[in-house]
């Protein structure tokens, strides 16, 4: 098998999963329409010559992106304010005032809003949102921001931007070469061009063995060195990386300047083979760890259930209680998503309100971040459950 980014052969295979939901975020009605959604395999790949890691087993044309997908997580006012921690970086060190913003991949335009519009957006900025899935009103703010139901490409677009903002859209990518170019070339190429782009950092992934993060959404995992491959090999020059939200996504800020361009692959190499071995010898220790807590808990009855419906909280669940034994509830505080049912595993989405009335005395938090949140919301709501964090379990 050749990468799916540098074309290398140097490639090897850590982790395999069969049959698992092609779309975590879908939005699925039923009971039985959860237990037969579409799957497919993870054959993930690590390319010792450029760091990139890939699912090999991926097919485009299986994902689809449509009105019953939602990944929305801005009814957490945790992501909110790291949100305008993001916003305040672009208009602050990033500079971005006074310019014309595309988001490419903008979904139903949360961020590019807040951007452009929302209190402490950017100063004299205009803006366009490109996304196929993008419902709602095409244009805002007296027509500073502008969407179009369409991809970003040298097709759709009449003008020049001054900033590219695309935030986690690249990992869903099977060739990010190719996705970089192409958004190069339909924004012109202008030497004043700048770049922001955020993806999750398959260094934490790793560090912090989450085994339900790897999923079919999700074919393309970068490291600092292989995002950095990625945007030189498209002629994009990486000005910067920090790793950011607790150090669980990255942030790139690029540009088309080629004289910024460093010396290859080896510029900022962690010790990624080191970091694949360790994931792979505790994979499937980490996942009877799983098990045996959740069988604990069971035979001790208690209700347990699952904090987060997204990509986390779906893949812990097929992967841990495909078959709805253990776990019967997750929650969610995205009312869109309540009412509904986890794709393939099938538990029932509830809101936390629901807590008390369905006894549950347990709660697996999915990802510690919004650990001090929902903590805060149970208290308000005088809620006693407990709350196990799971990376931090795994720890033990």
């Amino acid at each position: 098998m050749k990468c799916k980014l540098c074309g290398g052969g140097n490639v090897v295979n850590f982790l395999e999963r069969k049959n698992v939901p092609f779309m975590q975020n879908l939005i699925v009605k039923t009971e039985s329409a959860a237990r037969g959604v579409a799957r497919g395999d993870l054959f993930i790949c690590y390319c010792a010559g450029c760091d990139f890691v890939f699912n090999g087993a991926f097919d485009p044309d299986l994902t689809f992106y449509g009105g019953e997908y939602d990944n929305n997580q801005t009814h957490s006012n945790c992501f909110n304010d790291y949100i305008g921690d993001i916003i305040d970086r672009l208009t602050g060190v990033g500079g971005v005032n006074n310019s014309f913003v595309v988001e490419v991949g903008c979904g139903k335009g949360d961020f590019i809003k807040k951007l452009i519009g929302g209190g402490g957006g950017a100063a004299g900025c205009r803006g366009m949102g490109f996304d196929t899935t993008y419902e709602g009103d095409l244009s805002f703010f007296d027509g500073a921001l502008k969407f179009k139901k369409k991809y970003f490409s040298k097709e759709n677009v009449d003008f020049t931007p001054d900033v590219i903002v695309c935030r986690h859209v690249i990992e869903h990518i099977e060739k990010p070469v190719e996705f970089l170019k192409s958004i190069k070339e339909a924004a012109g190429c202008g030497p004043a061009l700048r770049y922001f782009f955020e993806t999750p950092r398959i260094e934490w992934i790793l560090e912090k063995k989450v085994i339900f993060d790897f999923f079919y959404e999700h074919c393309s995992y970068f490291s600092e060195t292989s995002i950095g491959n990625a945007f030189e090999s498209a002629g994009i020059a990486v000005d910067k990386i920090r790793a950011v939200f607790e150090e669980q996504y990255m942030w790139v800020e690029a540009s088309s300047k080629p004289d910024k361009f460093k010396n290859g692959p080896e510029k900022i190499r962690r010790n990624m083979n080191v970091l694949i071995e360790e994931y792979r010898a505790a994979e499937f220790s980490f996942r009877r760890k799983c098990e045996d807590l959740l069988c604990g808990l069971s035979a001790g009855g208690a209700k347990t259930a699952v904090w987060g419906a997204g990509a986390k909280g779906v893949t812990f669940l097929n992967l841990i209680d495909p078959g709805k034994e253990l776990i019967e509830y997750v929650i969610d505080i995205n009312a869109n998503k309540q009412g509904n049912y986890i794709p393939g595993s099938a538990q029932l989405i509830i809101d936390f309100k629901k807590i008390p009335y369905y006894n549950i005395q347990n709660i697996i938090l999915m990802n510690p971040n919004y650990r001090p949140e929902i903590q805060k919301t149970l208290d308000e709501q005088n809620i006693k459950a407990k709350i196990i964090d799971i990376t931090e379990y795994l720890k033990k």
